[in-house]
């Protein structure tokens, strides 16, 4: 793809633009957490984790991957696709917010919330809001969940941010993306096209049928796949 001049990296000499994609990082611990705060869904999901989860989901590992892009060519953008804590918990939110601020600045990575960003209903002060300036537009005059979806244009891409990012009962982890968002969306990918953009839509659940389970599936998957295929998109 070709890149803008506003894009040139130190010491690129191509006009290539790269991108790349980490999803589902569970980068958060749990260690420590409060009984009261587990007196809902979220009982499970520790459970999951005390038995499971915390050694799948290795910092470890993840801090390696970071290091492996950032040495071998960093990327000109860095996408999260979301799922970034296990039980959306406050500190959570803090926790992956220093990760972030730790591996670049807002303007280089793009992030959208997964299910277990929302895992039961939270206030935005509290939990996404930590992650604001990785998620919100260009110039965007919206706030809390109308934030989405977003868009940022970086060099001859535009990265369109989708929130499938929803509470479920327990033992779902589907998602849905609101009306609000579709719409916005519509005209987005309408105007993306007409600059001439490459436009990548980002959301955490698959607009694919028969990717994902049906009990994480996205519940409303049938209108994205119709709406892509009316605006196109040249990736999601």
């Amino acid at each position: 793809m070709k890149q803008g001049p506003e894009r040139e990296s130190p010491g690129r000499t191509d006009d290539r633009f790269s991108f790349a994609q980490i999803s589902d990082p569970h980068l958060t611990s749990l260690k420590g957490v409060r009984g009261r705060d587990l007196m809902n869904k979220r009982i499970l999901g520790y459970l999951s984790w005390l038995k499971r989860r915390r050694a799948e989901h290795r910092r470890l590992i993840l801090d390696r991957l970071i290091q492996d892009l950032q040495q071998t060519g960093p990327p000109d953008h860095l996408v999260i696709t979301g799922d970034l804590t296990h039980l959306g918990l406050p500190d959570e939110f803090l926790q992956a917010r220093r990760w972030l601020d730790g591996i670049g600045s807002p303007a280089g990575i793009t992030v959208v919330p997964g299910n277990h960003d929302t895992y039961v209903t939270s206030k935005w002060e509290e939990t996404l809001a930590q992650w604001q300036t990785y998620m919100v537009s260009d110039h965007a005059d919206g706030n809390g969940p109308s934030i989405f979806p977003s868009l940022r244009i970086r060099g001859p891409v535009a990265f369109i941010g989708l929130s499938s990012a929803v509470p479920t009962l327990p033992f779902l982890a589907s998602g849905a993306i609101s009306e609000q968002q579709l719409e916005r969306l519509e005209q987005q990918l309408e105007e993306t096209r007409s600059q001439g953009l490459f436009r990548v839509v980002v959301v955490h659940q698959s607009p694919a049928s028969g990717v994902d389970r049906r009990r994480k599936r996205l519940t409303n998957q049938a209108r994205l796949q119709a709406l892509l295929e009316r605006q196109g998109a040249e990736l999601v």
